[in-house]
């Protein structure tokens, strides 16, 4: 479910006071109030923050000078958002205003719904093998793999997955 592929690198910053978090990628909900530009003190146990590499369909919304490029991370999970910071999100992070503004607007956009992607039965961002699976476990047993909504998982619901088949989610 996370918006990262699980790493081992992380970062000793020796001036946890010179840590700049960069916009990237434009977003209404997170970068409302925050300014393009910020410098924060963090947080120091045993490292200041994880170096971060995104999952498919992750976005990186701000870099990091102390992350290697990525400071947070997010992507749509089946019907929902996931959101990755770089840093621990303690006391000297939130105390930043404009840190504190970016961690209120994160909990605000992972609350948004996301358009679900049709097809995409395992949340997996992509429609492959593993939804296949998904719904012929469900196949005139119960509704797992209705893609028509009509009630039941049937050949009407195979036919739309196989012609979805191959496609990446928005």
């Amino acid at each position: 479910m996370l918006s990262i592929v699980g790493t081992n690198a992380w970062q000793t910053n020796t001036a946890v006071d010179g840590t700049v978090c960069t916009a990237l990628m434009p977003d209404p909900v997170l970068n409302e109030g925050v300014a393009d530009s910020f410098a924060f003190t963090a947080d120091n146990a045993s490292g200041t923050e994880s170096h971060f590499v995104p999952r498919l369909n992750g976005v990186i919304y701000y870099d990091s000078n102390d992350a290697d490029g990525a400071g947070v991370v997010g992507r749509s999970y089946c019907l929902g958002r996931v959101l990755s910071f770089s840093t621990i999100m303690g006391p000297l992070e939130l105390a930043d205003p404009d840190y504190a503004r970016l961690f209120g607007n994160a909990m605000d956009w992972a609350a948004l719904d996301s358009p679900p992607c049709l097809g995409d039965l395992d949340c997996n961002g992509s429609i492959g093998q593993g939804d296949l699976g998904v719904l012929l476990a469900s196949y005139n047993r119960d509704e797992g793999g209705d893609l028509d909504g009509d009630g039941d998982t049937d050949q009407a619901d195979l036919g739309m997955l196989l012609s979805l088949y191959g496609d990446p989610c928005p």
